[in-house]
């Protein structure tokens, strides 16, 4: 745990394609960690309710946070920047968004600024949570105090289709279908739930 405002121990959480930048478009900037990734000891709620890259060749469906979602595995790793701004800026770049509002943080108390305007205020913690839900944040809050860690950070974007508009998708866009595909490969899992074993086997009939 540091005292300073240049030297923050700030971790990056990830659950998606973010843990396997190394098959990540020549585009896109790598995210600048000094830690491998490891399995966090909390779930959050996400889903394929995100229909990215819309209207063009690399349409697909990605995971967002979303409310009453079903709870997924997240990963952990440390930034190596040692600022807030610049590791919610390098995580903002790798994610291909100029909205820092997608890259919500929380952080202990005594390191925050008048730059930063918080919306949650939590036993010596203040930040901005973008979608996730309240009532989730407390167990990363404590997470967070039990291991020296000065601030968290993470992507969030707006899901903007249904899981019905999902498969409707899927079933009637092969593009779609192929890159969502490719996209589930690259994501961390034990085994894919049954939704993702229907995208891969093209067989989303067979689901509610």
């Amino acid at each position: 745990m540091s005292t300073n405002l240049d030297a923050l121990r700030i971790a990056v959480l990830g659950y998606g394609s973010l843990m396997r930048q190394v098959h990540a478009p020549f585009s896109k900037i790598p995210l600048c960690r000094t830690s491998t990734w490891a399995l966090a000891p909390f779930k959050l709620p996400i889903d394929y309710l995100q229909l990215a890259f819309a209207n063009t060749r690399k349409a697909k469906l990605a995971l967002v946070i979303h409310e009453d979602s079903p709870l997924r595995p997240v990963w952990y790793t440390f930034s190596c920047y040692g600022s807030l701004a610049h590791a919610r800026a390098n995580l903002a770049a790798r994610e291909e968004t100029q909205i820092l509002e997608h890259i919500p943080f929380i952080i202990r108390d005594y390191h925050s600024t008048d730059k930063y305007i918080c919306s949650f205020k939590y036993k010596g913690w203040k930040g901005n949570l973008g979608k996730l839900p309240e009532k989730y944040i407390y167990e990363i809050v404590q997470w967070a105090q039990d291991n020296s860690i000065d601030a968290v950070i993470w992507a969030s974007f707006t899901a903007n289709i249904t899981r019905t508009q999902a498969k409707e998708l899927l079933i009637s866009n092969p593009i779609i279908l192929k890159n969502t595909q490719d996209y589930i490969k690259k994501v961390p899992m034990e085994t894919p739930n049954e939704f993702e074993q229907a995208v891969l086997s093209n067989t989303l009939e067979n689901i509610p």
